[in-house]
């Protein structure tokens, strides 16, 4: 086989090199996305924050159990809190509280009644980021799961509001 004249080498050296470079950046940024996943709590109860700009979920654990720990969701002023739930008993409600520095309208959010699969369906718009200082404020469920065992109280997330984008 004959070999390129010397002119292309460097244009395809150059090309792998962007590829490469491109690939060691964007694999990073995807695997921070979702700090957690739902699939993890298979048939047990949760409630959780979605990301409004990446739908990554935001929860601590299943049915209270913390598993994955708090994780921190950054907001600004503007955005639009989602909320939802899944293994919730049929016809209840997800309660969510604000740690009563005023981050929920009148501090508190009912969502609508699960569904006959347990699910409750993501709130698109429950309460919008605008009147509070930044800070970080902690977003609290209170829930019955399908299997009638009550949380309450399940600290879901950490808010991060900044003022700077």
């Amino acid at each position: 086989m004959r070999r390129p004249p010397a002119r292309f080498l460097p244009f395809r050296r150059w090309a792998a090199l962007l590829v490469m470079g491109a690939a060691m950046i964007v694999v990073p940024i995807g695997t921070m996305a979702a700090p957690a996943h739902a699939e993890g709590c298979g048939n047990r109860g949760h409630a959780y924050v979605v990301d409004p700009f990446t739908n990554a979920l935001y929860l601590s654990g299943c049915s209270g159990d913390l598993r994955y720990g708090v994780p921190t969701l950054e907001v600004f002023p503007g955005d639009v809190v989602q909320l939802a739930g899944n293994n919730i008993l049929p016809g209840a409600r997800i309660d969510y509280e604000d740690d009563g520095a005023g981050l929920i309208p009148g501090g508190s959010y009912a969502t609508t009644r699960a569904g006959s699969g347990g699910v409750v369906r993501q709130e698109q718009n429950a309460f919008s980021i605008n009147t509070v200082p930044a800070g970080t404020y902690r977003l609290f469920a209170s829930y019955t799961t399908e299997e009638s065992v009550r949380v309450d109280d399940e600290p879901v997330v950490d808010i991060r509001v900044s003022r700077l984008r």
